[in-house]
């Protein structure tokens, strides 16, 4: 059944799962180190059966943090960081039946000394009961 169908009959249609976390770090100078997190990423979207597209990022000067974006074909992997607080903010939004981004979660956060996570997972589409005036 296709997608429209899918609304048609259901008035829902689920296109992704997006994976929030916030993430405080026993070692804050980790949350510097832009190409220890972008060898993560990548083997995190490979745990995950996820297909790289491509990737960027920026670096802040002043505190050392960075940004950090992994295209893949399903949507994207991104890491922001704040090492002055030891944080990072981390997003996972997949589409697709094949994508296990839960995989790609655990695999980052085995990698980092946790001192605290917040996760929750968002279900992404067009989830609304009254989507007739979309269709």
């Amino acid at each position: 059944m296709g997608a429209r169908e899918q609304l048609r009959q259901n008035s829902v249609l689920e296109l992704g799962r997006h994976i929030v976390a916030d993430i405080r770090v026993e070692n804050k100078e980790i949350l510097t180190d832009i190409n220890f997190f972008k060898k993560l990423l990548y083997q995190s979207a490979i745990k995950a059966n996820l297909k790289v597209i491509g990737e960027s990022h920026y670096k802040f000067d002043k505190t050392g943090g960075f940004s950090f974006m992994l295209f893949i074909a399903e949507s994207h992997i991104s890491i922001h960081t704040w090492p002055e607080y030891g944080y990072a903010a981390l997003d996972i939004f997949t589409c697709g039946e094949n994508a296990k981004p839960w995989e790609a979660f655990n695999f980052i956060i085995q990698h980092l000394k946790v001192e605290k996570v917040n996760v929750m997972e968002l279900k992404r589409g067009i989830l609304d009961k009254s989507i007739e005036r979309f269709v």
